[in-house]
């Protein structure tokens, strides 16, 4: 790769963090509105999150590589946190990659506030050898911003891999909907088994619960 090749992609990968940068602080200023924290339950609330599962379904293969990526990077990025090396600086690539699809998926205008000011506190932090830049609680916000990122990651992989079940149980929930218009119907993900929680943290995310 030449030296040109190093500062396009050095170019392109700070357009990218500020573009999420950009994001996620439109988000953090928007004020979700009354009727998107009372979906959970009803007819808007069971199409957004068909669409969301659909979209999760297709996006399986990116999303499993990148946990591939996260677990096999988590052990050396922890170690380099504790080692004070500026190394703990790369996990970035793997949480910023981990917003993108979120934001993509995002059904509504806003995320869960508290993910969002994680993410704007451990993205786009470059490495100062005196902590002047990014400041000196930086490494412990880029290593928090991971495991957050993480873990949505893992979560969607895993209720994507049961995305048949998630759509036969919004589908049933919508039929029961449809007789019982003024009551809000018990809501069950599995037969017999209450909303998993994973799968509830990915609601919670998207403001859809």
């Amino acid at each position: 790769m030449t030296e040109d090749d190093y500062e396009t992609r050095a170019r392109r990968d700070t357009e990218r963090r500020a573009s999420i940068q950009k994001r996620l602080s439109e988000m953090q200023q928007h004020e979700p509105t009354f009727s998107e924290f009372q979906s959970f339950g009803d007819d808007d609330q069971c199409s957004k999150e068909l669409k969301l599962v659909a979209e999760v379904k297709e996006r399986m293969p990116e999303l499993m590589a990148l946990l591939a990526t996260m677990n096999a990077r988590c052990e050396d990025g922890v170690y380099r946190f504790y080692h004070d090396s500026f190394k703990v600086y790369t996990l970035q690539s793997c949480t910023e990659h981990a917003v993108e699809i979120v934001l993509a998926l995002a059904p509504n205008p806003a995320l869960d506030s508290r993910f969002v000011e994680i993410m704007l506190a451990g993205t786009a932090k470059e490495f100062s050898a005196k902590g002047e830049e990014s400041g000196p609680d930086a490494p412990r916000h880029v290593v928090e911003a991971f495991f957050h990122a993480r873990y949505f990651v893992e979560m969607l992989c895993k209720y994507g891999e049961h995305a048949a079940e998630l759509e036969q149980s919004l589908h049933r929930l919508v039929q029961i909907i449809a007789r019982r218009k003024r009551e809000k119907p018990p809501y069950k993900l599995f037969e017999g088994d209450s909303l998993p929680s994973g799968w509830a943290a990915v609601l919670e995310l998207f403001h859809l619960r």
